[in-house]
């Protein structure tokens, strides 16, 4: 893999420009961080990447075929086990699943129903999900978003130890995140 390149990205919904020629590098093997205010486009922007949105214009050179993502909302299965959804994206992986559960501090809700665990817990495990389907691009949406001071340590120490060598992009509103994350922070403003 090599350097991903946004050039030029415009998108707009009901005539108003949301992403107007955005450009951006991400440099291969390293963590870069969008941070912004709200309606600047950063969601819009992760998902024209991963594919859930076409842009208006512009291009992405050297998109990897896989992508891992942490949307924004944690998108689990409710009536599935916090194991269950994990392995969702990688069947085969069950040992790897239990691992990163555990490493982020669910070893003891492996197998909870999703419906029953608490909102951080769910927010690992959509992380733990993302962690396990092995992709060269990770990109992650306000991931660390309503966890404890403590529990978000561990889970950034986590994310940094396992994503280490895979280009990563992170969205956060939170500069202190930004800081101890990211190799280099983006500011997007909004138009």
């Amino acid at each position: 893999m090599s350097d991903i390149i946004l050039k030029n990205i415009s998108k707009a919904y009901d005539g108003k420009q949301v992403l107007n020629h955005f450009s951006l590098t991400l440099p291969e093997g390293k963590r870069t961080c969008i941070m912004g205010p709200s309606g600047c486009g950063k969601t819009t922007l992760l998902n024209i990447l991963c594919g859930l949105q076409k842009a208006d214009e512009g291009e992405i050179r050297n998109l990897p075929g896989k992508i891992s993502v942490v949307f924004q909302e944690n998108r689990l299965c409710e009536q599935f086990t916090a194991l269950e959804n994990v392995r969702m994206v990688a069947p085969e992986k069950t040992e790897t699943a239990k691992d990163i559960l555990a490493s982020l501090g669910l070893v003891n809700d492996l197998y909870q129903k999703a419906a029953s665990l608490s909102g951080g817990m769910k927010r690992r495990v959509a992380i733990a999900r993302a962690l396990c389907f092995d992709a060269p691009l990770v990109v992650m949406d306000e991931p660390f978003k309503g966890l404890d001071e403590e529990t978000k340590e561990t889970v950034m120490e986590t994310v940094m130890q396992m994503t280490e060598g895979k280009t990563v992009l992170i969205i956060t509103h939170d500069e202190q995140e930004a800081r101890r994350f990211a190799d280099h922070i983006v500011i997007m403003q909004e138009h």
